[in-house]
């Protein structure tokens, strides 16, 4: 019986496995890489949301202040007309009560008899 010999080709098969071996470990390799990208991209775009919201919010506060500042002009030029409508109306008032007053007087008191003050 003789010694079995290395079948032809078996330093092929040794080499495909190794170049098996490495094509699993740059697919690994390539792996990792793409999953770090994906979470750099991922924190890139959670960042950018970030920027945006506080953007939006900061534009909505604005908007919110003009708002609240026309409001309030509006609000003093409506104070404002009503004084000057309740100034008019006071005046009104106290010319219609004096016009009584003297009226009563007059069905009371003859007007040669009464002193102007």
């Amino acid at each position: 019986m003789s010694e079995p010999t290395a079948a032809p080709g078996g330093d092929g098969a040794l080499a495909s496995i190794r170049r098996l071996e490495q094509a699993l470990a740059d697919e690994s390799a390539t792996r990792s890489t793409a999953t770090e990208r994906l979470e750099v991209a991922r924190a890139e775009a959670e960042s950018i949301l970030d920027t945006a919201r506080r953007k939006a919010a900061a534009a909505s506060d604005e908007r919110r202040r003009q708002k609240l500042e026309a409001a309030d002009r509006e609000a003093a030029g409506i104070h404002a007309q009503a004084e000057i409508a309740a100034g008019r109306l006071r005046e009104t008032a106290h010319r219609t009560l004096e016009a009584t007053v003297d009226a009563a007087l007059d069905l009371i008191l003859p007007r040669d008899t009464r002193t102007e003050g």
